[in-house]
């Protein structure tokens, strides 16, 4: 009912820190939350109403089903592991990626895969889906690459970096430069098909209807723990955070 109301769904724990849906429809979601013996990836293959853990124990923090055929998860302080069976098996995909794990992972049009350091202020590219990984970016700080994001109007790509704002390529990733709202701590960024810009704070959200350029910017009262970490508008200009 258009989320008037919400019914929490058996098989899932409460520290889900990521969704993807899988080409064919399953959904995958993973959980970070460390020592709560819940952490790993949870799959469902009716929609939501029901998911089954499988079997992957580690600390996820991104996944990715953009690929046919490939769930990829972006794991902490592990790196990229990916499944070609519906998460059943997992192999570690992580040739050039340092220790410190990935935070965000994203994949371009034309099938270049991307995954933000955990606390290394990197970006990785793949071009071999996943076999092997370059950095194209290095802040050169232990900045965290909170999303990466391939626009769904062009070929641009955006990263939110902590503490930096957002920065964007325009060649698949080979160079990246300053954006948009920069030292702000962007922790998500979302596009719409009229190329109106999404981003949001801890406590902020911006909105930009002129691709990025300029943005009206607000401040939500939220106290304590209560932050933002992801965003979803909607086809009306409404934010879900």
């Amino acid at each position: 009912n258009n989320g008037s109301n919400w019914l929490k769904v058996p098989g899932i724990p409460n520290s889900i820190t990521s969704f993807t849906q899988a080409q064919h429809g399953y959904l995958f979601a993973g959980s970070d939350y460390p020592g709560s013996g819940n952490t790993g990836v949870y799959r469902s293959t009716d929609n939501g109403n029901s998911w089954i853990y499988v079997n992957f124990s580690y600390t996820v923090k991104s996944l990715l089903g953009k690929i046919p055929g490939i769930i990829f998860a972006g794991v902490y302080p592990q790196g990229v592991y990916k499944s070609t069976n519906n998460g059943t098996n997992w192999t570690l995909s992580s040739n050039g990626i340092d220790n410190n794990g990935v935070n965000s992972l994203e994949a371009a049009g034309n099938g270049y895969l991307f995954a933000g350091g955990y606390s290394t202020g990197k970006i990785y590219r793949s071009i071999d889906t996943g076999a092997s990984w370059q950095v194209v970016y290095s802040s050169g700080q232990s900045d965290m690459v909170y999303k990466i994001l391939a626009s769904p109007v062009n070929n641009n790509l955006y990263a939110c970096i902590g503490g930096k704002g957002i920065y964007c390529s325009t060649d698949f990733g080979t160079s990246w430069s300053y954006f948009s709202l920069n030292s702000n701590n962007i922790l998500d960024l979302e596009i719409d098909l009229q190329n109106n810009f999404y981003a949001i704070s801890s406590y902020k959200y911006f909105i930009s209807i002129y691709g990025g350029l300029t943005w009206l910017e607000r401040n939500l009262m939220l106290t304590g723990s209560n932050n933002l970490k992801n965003i979803l508008p909607d086809s009306n200009y409404n934010i879900i955070a």
